[in-house]
């Protein structure tokens, strides 16, 4: 039965995904991607989640495909295997399959053989235009920082480390919370900066716990950075996105009532808490009692962070 609910979902979802096609296409675009975008992004951009959202939305823009499988020829080397194979729990179980074929094109025609352990035997997805669609990435602007620290200091947690300081312009931050930002594990995020910490990379507070921050003015004199890239926490927008929309489309098929759609909803801002706090629309802890009386707070709530993803890309 086709519902005022159903019609007000569905208009949300078009919502969603047309703002983070954008947002996909804005960040592809700085990274080397020959998209269509209007503007370069502005926020440092995570090259995994980039990915691994790229890969959800492969039948929400089928060009999308394209511009990720030409990625594997030139782009694979900046990637993380690690760190995807971190973030892709939060991502749609559809993503993984999609995932497999990146890795397989990334192994045989990018020769980059950390992908074999993703990699799928047998027929390979191919893009389905043949021309080039990715540039080798030029990294001269401040979104492309991660990718720029991996380059030159190598691929790995210490990169990353740097560019989450940075993009929090060296304010301190626990170890835990770093952790947190970049999805490795805190022991390692501790063992890593201890020894950033003795080379004189960053600097560790003497309270307990420590807390870790960096030069920011002498890091953005190095690199020649002409503002502070921010850091924006896309993987936990992303994973998010990625989850709602996937359930969106099973209602089509079981469609859900207004109190399974709120007890649903109460569930997505408990999954995804971080993706609203971040963005200052709700507190980062959580309450004792349930945040929802109605649907449409949820949706409102959704709306605004779409909003706020698009002005700060």
């Amino acid at each position: 039965m086709y519902t005022k609910t159903s019609h007000n979902l569905e208009g949300l979802a078009q919502r969603v995904r047309e703002a983070v096609l954008e947002v996909l296409w804005t960040q592809w675009a700085s990274v080397g991607g020959l998209a269509s975008a209007r503007d370069h992004a502005e926020s440092i951009v995570d090259p995994e989640a980039l990915l691994l959202l790229s890969l959800a939305f492969r039948e929400q823009d089928r060009r999308l495909w394209d511009l990720v499988a030409d990625w594997a020829r030139v782009g694979s080397r900046y990637l993380s295997v690690q760190r995807v194979g971190n973030l892709l729990p939060a991502y749609p179980e559809a993503t993984q399959a999609s995932l497999r074929e990146f890795a397989s094109l990334a192994h045989r025609i990018g020769k980059d053989h950390r992908w074999k352990k993703y990699a799928e035997d047998g027929t390979v997805a191919e893009p389905h235009r043949e021309k080039h669609l990715v540039d080798e990435p030029t990294l001269d602007m401040p979104s492309t920082l991660m990718l720029r620290l991996r380059l030159g200091v190598g691929v790995g947690i210490k990169a990353d480390i740097l560019t989450f300081l940075i993009g929090v312009e060296g304010s301190a931050t626990t170890a835990r919370s770093i952790a947190a930002a970049t999805h490795y594990t805190e022991p390692a995020v501790r063992r890593a900066l201890e020894a950033m910490a003795k080379a004189r990379l960053v600097f560790a507070s003497a309270g307990v716990p420590a807390e870790y921050h960096l030069n920011g003015p002498a890091w953005k004199r190095v690199l020649d950075l002409p503002r502070y890239p921010a850091w924006l926490y896309w993987h936990e927008v992303f994973s998010f996105v990625a989850q709602f929309l996937t359930w969106e489309v099973q209602t089509h098929v079981h469609p859900a009532s207004e109190y399974a759609r709120l007890v649903r909803y109460r569930q997505f801002l408990s999954d995804h808490r971080v993706a609203f706090a971040r963005h200052r629309l709700v507190p980062e802890a959580r309450p004792r009692a349930p945040e929802l009386g109605h649907a449409k707070e949820f949706e409102d709530l959704v709306a605004q962070l779409m909003e706020k993803i698009a002005a700060a890309v």
